[in-house]
This record gives structure tokens, C-alpha cells and sequence, in this order.
């Protein structure tokens, strides 16, 4: 993977997290057409840069845990 690549799935994450529509972790790999591993890897990343992001097993989906901090990537 490229490193615009990955800012390119990283802001993929971002978005579907903000609408809580990312499905799950499987799910959401195979719609990057990564494994699931470099899905953790990138959320991690996510989540050092500031980004509160949690996985809902109620809503099947990434969810930010607080909207209102959110940074920017």
C-alpha cells in the first residue's frame, strides 16, 4: 500500500465512522480490499492522531466516541 493510499482509506474510515456506517471489521476490510489486520493498523493510527474512534457491536459499526473531539487528519 502506497502512503496516499492509505490517507485515501484512512479518510474512508473517517467518513463512515462519522455517519456509523462502516459495518464490521470484516466487512469493513473487504470494502478497502485490505486485511484486516492493516484495518487495525490504520484505525490505530486514527486513534493516536486524536480520533476517539470505538466499535459499536449494538450498531455493527466504527462510531466516534465524542463528535465534538474529533481532530482533523
Amino acid at each position: 500500500m502506497t502512503h496516499l493510499n492509505i490517507l485515501e482509506k484512512a479518510e474512508f474510515i473517517k467518513e463512515h465512522t462519522e455517519k456509523e456506517s462502516t459495518g464490521t471489521p470484516t466487512e469493513l476490510a473487504q470494502r478497502l480490499n485490505i486485511s484486516e489486520r492493516s484495518l487495525y493498523r490504520i484505525i490505530s493510527s486514527l486513534k493516536n492522531m486524536g480520533h476517539p474512534i470505538t466499535y459499536s457491536r449494538c450498531k455493527q459499526s466504527y462510531c466516534y466516541e465524542n463528535k465534538k473531539g474529533k481532530a482533523q487528519l
